[in-house]
């Protein structure tokens, strides 16, 4: 029996998918709804009975549709979400899958193909939704592909049109994320926050082209067309100011509470287009900030070209934060590949059917993300407002707080908290706040609990 909240959520994602036949729609959202119950890679540890399980193979290997429908749904579904705010951040990044079973047919090269040994799977690129207070909305866009052998090209130069390239995956997303935004919440706007990997004269091009917000880390000192070069312009800028913020411990280097200096400035780049080798100068705005103590050689240097104006601090701190935000699509690979989902343990055999059951899989994962998120972003909501009555009940059951009754309605801060010491949560021993594995972790147990809840209230002599 799955759970009513579990269903409403599988409908609102999944509910409007253009799959050829009202029958398989009500599969996927079935489907969903399992799986969101009880997150794993593989079909056969997600459905428990026989038919469950043949249902689950016969839908990612039917030829009558491919995982292109369904992510069409998570992106209609993410911007009518984002149709309640005036802007959103639109987080986008690549990522590697490399499931178990690889011998099949479609999977492709996923390390540098001159080693000895090459590692192989699927390539992904993700176009996370988040409110302006961080938290996930779903998927506006994603991409999977498979490399094919490495062109050959003259002096290591790709000349190939950049759509053919797999900088073409970035300007995919940005576009199909765009038009979703347009279709379906036409007054927000969306501000694209990209890591390194985007610093590129046709992703420049496309932002500004599609009329968006852009924010891309810096990843060469390129230079500008009066003859500078961009990193050492920045650093003689004008200072805006200096803030303080505390750096987590890492691999060698203790935690430290480090002071960034801000600076900013309008620059023009000189970029060159490789295949046709013309000009394009191409006018933005670099931010960078630089911790000025401690180790300057191992210390933090961000400089982020934006298309947004910068004049003043506040405004300077607005574009640092935005790029902040862009750590959400980490965390949603995370809790996708190795988190609560697990996609990398599956065992399909085929691509084609691998990328329909990892895209499902990607929609749990940001409806877990985003119950962590929004529990720490708006701890007193009220549980209800993600969680039934017959979940809230059975994680009072499980984690028996004291003084609060079996029928009560807890905050939303509360009762995930709960959730997450029923998983072996032991608060700052952990590390931090509760995660999204030992929250997936404990939904088993509390999504277990209430359908046990649900089925004493069943009609006797009826199965639900």
């Amino acid at each position: 029996m799955i759970d009513a909240t579990l269903g409403s959520w599988a409908m609102e994602e999944f509910g409007h998918a253009q799959l050829g036949d009202a029958r398989r729609v009500q599969r996927l959202v079935t489907m969903a709804a399992a799986v969101a119950a009880r997150p794993a890679g593989r079909l056969t540890q997600v459905f428990t009975t026989a038919a469950d399980r043949e249902a689950g193979f016969r839908f990612v290997e039917s030829s009558q549709f491919s995982h292109h429908e369904i992510i069409a749904a998570t992106r209609t579904a993410a911007a009518r979400r984002a149709a309640a705010f005036p802007f959103v951040y639109v987080v986008t990044d690549g990522a590697a899958l490399a499931p178990h079973n690889r011998t099949g047919h479609g999977f492709g090269a996923l390390s540098e193909r001159n080693k000895p040994y090459i590692s192989v799977g699927t390539q992904a690129m993700s176009a996370l939704v988040l409110c302006p207070a961080g938290v996930p909305l779903g998927l506006a866009a994603q991409h999977l592909w498979t490399r094919g052998p490495r062109p050959s090209t003259p002096q290591g130069r790709d000349l190939r049109p950049v759509q053919a390239r797999e900088t073409g995956y970035w300007l995919a997303a940005m576009a199909d994320a765009t038009a979703a935004l347009q279709t379906h919440a036409p007054a927000t706007l969306p501000w694209f926050q990209m890591d390194r990997g985007a610093d590129c004269a046709a992703v420049f091009a496309q932002g500004l082209a599609l009329g968006v917000g852009f924010t891309v880390r810096s990843c060469y000192n390129r230079r500008l067309t009066d003859g500078g070069t961009l990193w050492s312009r920045v650093g003689a800028a004008p200072c805006y100011g200096t803030y303080t913020v505390q750096v987590p411990a890492r691999a060698g280097r203790a935690a430290r509470r480090a002071c960034v200096e801000l600076r900013a400035c309008e620059i023009t780049l000189a970029l060159r287009d490789a295949c046709t080798n013309t000009l394009q100068p191409t006018q933005l705005t670099v931010v960078q900030a630089k911790e000025i103590n401690g180790d300057s050689a191992d210390g933090i240097v961000w400089r982020l070209l934006t298309n947004r104006a910068v004049t003043t601090v506040a405004t300077a701190h607005t574009v640092i934060t935005g790029y902040c935000r862009r750590w959400a699509v980490e965390e949603f690979h995370l809790a996708w590949k190795s988190g609560g989902c697990r996609i990398e343990d599956s065992y399909l055999r085929e691509h084609a059917h691998f990328a329909k059951w990892a895209t499902l899989l990607a929609a749990v994962a940001i409806r877990a993300e985003r119950l962590r998120k929004l529990s720490r972003a708006e701890p007193d909501l009220p549980a209800s407002v993600e969680f039934s009555p017959d979940e809230i009940r059975a994680v009072i059951l499980l984690r028996k707080p004291v003084g609060v009754p079996h029928d009560a309605c807890p905050t939303l801060g509360d009762i995930v908290r709960w959730i997450a010491d029923t998983g072996g949560y032991t608060g700052k021993s952990s590390g931090g706040p509760p995660g999204v594995r030992i929250i997936a972790r404990a939904m088993i147990r509390v999504e277990a609990v209430a359908a046990a809840l649900a089925a004493m209230r069943a009609p006797s002599g009826t199965c639900g």
